[in-house]
Parts: C-alpha cells; structure tokens; sequence
C-alpha cells in the first residue's frame, strides 16, 4: 500500500493502480482540490442487491494508469481513468 492507500495491480500484462475496499467496506471518499474549490470523490463503494439488500451485489473501485512522458526537455504524468469490470479473487469488481 503505497500514497492515499493505493494498490498495485499487476497480471497478464494490465498494470494500474487502484482503491482498495476498506477493512469494513464501507464508503471511501478522497478530497482533492479542483481548480475552483475543494472537491472529493468516491474511490471505494459497495453496492447492495435490489431484491435484498442486506447482501452485497457489486463493489465499486476508483482505478488508472500512470505514464511518464518527456516532452522538450521536461516530464510529465499522463493518468488515464479505468472504467471496466475485472475479476479479482472470484468476485467481479468494477472499476470507475
């Protein structure tokens, strides 16, 4: 677990980084500030089924990619959202 608790997800050639769920998967919200105004976003939600919603039917993950580039002389972070579903450890989680 490195900064803001992100992961390293590394297999078959993906390599991202993503939130892990919390300990109680409960929702995980991240500040940031915007260019306006300070902002948050969710990076970590569970999700209950319809028809019974004392059971879990999906968790969602804030996840990306990170690139260096350089550029005349100077270098730069290209970060690309994910939003796919994977599975991991026979549960589908969906990245967004």
């Amino acid at each position: 677990m490195g900064l803001l608790g992100l992961w390293l997800f590394e297999r078959d050639g993906l390599k991202y980084f993503y939130f892990p769920a919390t300990r109680n998967l409960e929702t995980r919200r991240v500040q940031y500030q915007s260019i306006q105004r300070q902002a948050s976003r969710e990076v970590f939600k569970q999700y209950s089924r319809k028809d019974d919603p004392a059971l879990r039917a999906y968790c969602r993950h804030s996840a990306f990619k990170g690139y260096f580039l350089r550029m005349d002389n100077e270098w730069y972070l290209e970060i690309t959202i994910i939003p796919f579903i994977h599975a991991c450890a026979s549960r589908w989680w969906w990245f967004l």
